[in-house]
């Protein structure tokens, strides 16, 4: 993870979204400079999703900083992560998410309901 950080600072990456982690963490974590926020891979192995968000967001004319408070979990699954962003004025709802795969319309139209039911109205 250190060197992913240190990936995402080389290439000035503030806000990131990585599927098929296949990482056992959950919930929010710090790595370097940045908010780490995991949805954990199955039991066996699959998927696993991250939002990584820098402590600084920086814009030509301003800084945020981003404090642990600001960010929430509302749904988290192996393939589906949804933030809530919510920071000087600023509300936001990040998506992470990592279809299926299969070629069957059933499992992808109940993927992408469940996705929807997942965001806040």
């Amino acid at each position: 993870m250190a060197s992913l950080a240190q990936q995402f600072l080389n290439q000035d990456l503030q806000i990131i979204g990585l599927q098929e982690t296949r990482s056992r963490l959950e919930g929010h974590t710090m790595v370097a400079q940045f908010h780490v926020l995991s949805a954990p891979a199955t039991s066996r192995g699959v998927g696993g999703i991250q939002l990584w968000v820098n402590k600084k967001l920086r814009d030509k004319d301003m800084t945020i900083d981003v404090a642990s408070h600001h960010l929430h979990i509302l749904h988290a699954s192996s393939q589906r992560l949804v933030v809530r962003f919510v920071c000087s004025g600023l509300r936001l709802i990040f998506l992470v998410l990592h279809a299926p795969v299969e070629d069957n319309d059933t499992i992808l139209a109940n993927f992408w309901k469940a996705t929807s039911s997942a965001i806040p109205q």
